[in-house]
């Protein structure tokens, strides 16, 4: 896949910019990661507000607690306090079977712009692999509600982060050494493996203290990590829809050849 090269001269230097050759599915594909992703901020935080109310600790406590409620909970059939969770489940569940579909569409486009170099190709493969099985993971999490079938669930959860965290490891390697993409996507993919990794000590840390500390950690620590993984996904969505949207641009307003004045005339 060609790249599209802008060389802008100073009196220093030449600076050469590379513009990514693309499809219009992973333009858009990469955008409903972004429209996903704030659906799912959207309806989760709504959701939060129909929650009746009770955690492990406190089964009467009226309301969603976000120190002792995880996220999946919003997913139950009944609620701590043993009352129908219907309203906050109905609520909750698009939004998380969204983001799910969406991070395939995703790392199905990401994989796209990899198919020059063999080790790259393999490696966006294999992140392209891992990237689609936690996606469908994250929908498997969704329909499985944990007061329905809690091993089934768990299952499911514990085994779409180890998934997740080879994808982001992988297209973060990709990305840097290809150099295809912008470098501020690497650094936000990296971002995303950090959050994951602090959220692997939070949980250790939390299982050799033990108690209270130890569900606190669990419970509020992954809902704060997966709110941080949303985010930076939809920024890193966002940014890279108007890089692509920008090379469009070029591409119809001069064809192949390009120069500094074409981009700064956008």
């Amino acid at each position: 896949m060609g790249n599209l090269k802008v060389q802008q001269t100073t009196k220093q230097s030449t600076q050469t910019r590379v513009y990514p050759k693309h499809t219009s599915f992973q333009r858009w594909g990469i955008f409903a990661n972004f429209i996903a992703s704030i659906m799912f901020l959207i309806l989760t935080i709504t959701s939060m507000f129909f929650y009746p109310g009770g955690n492990r600790f406190d089964y009467m406590e009226p309301g969603f607690n976000l120190l002792w409620v995880a996220l999946s909970d919003l997913g139950r059939e009944f609620a701590f306090n043993y009352e129908s969770n219907a309203i906050a489940r109905s609520i909750f569940l698009p939004g998380f079977i969204l983001l799910g579909l969406s991070y395939i569409v995703l790392y199905t486009a990401l994989d796209i712009f990899y198919k020059e170099t063999k080790k790259i190709k393999w490696l966006s493969l294999i992140a392209l692999v891992l990237g689609v099985i936690s996606g469908t993971l994250y929908i498997f999490i969704a329909m499985t509600p944990v007061d329905v079938n809690a091993g089934l669930h768990n299952k499911f959860i514990f085994s779409a982060a180890p998934f997740k965290f080879g994808t982001l490891i992988c297209f973060t390697i990709v990305v840097f050494i290809d150099k295809k993409l912008p470098r501020y996507i690497s650094y936000l993919l990296l971002a995303m493996v950090i959050d994951y990794c602090l959220l692997a000590v939070a949980i250790v840390v939390g299982t050799i203290i033990g108690g209270d500390i130890n569900w606190l950690l669990r419970t509020f620590g992954h809902t704060l990590a997966i709110f941080i993984e949303v985010i930076l996904g939809a920024i890193l969505s966002l940014l890279l829809f108007l890089h692509l949207s920008k090379t469009s641009k070029l591409r119809l307003k001069t064809g192949k050849k390009y120069s500094v004045a074409d981009e700064s005339n956008i």
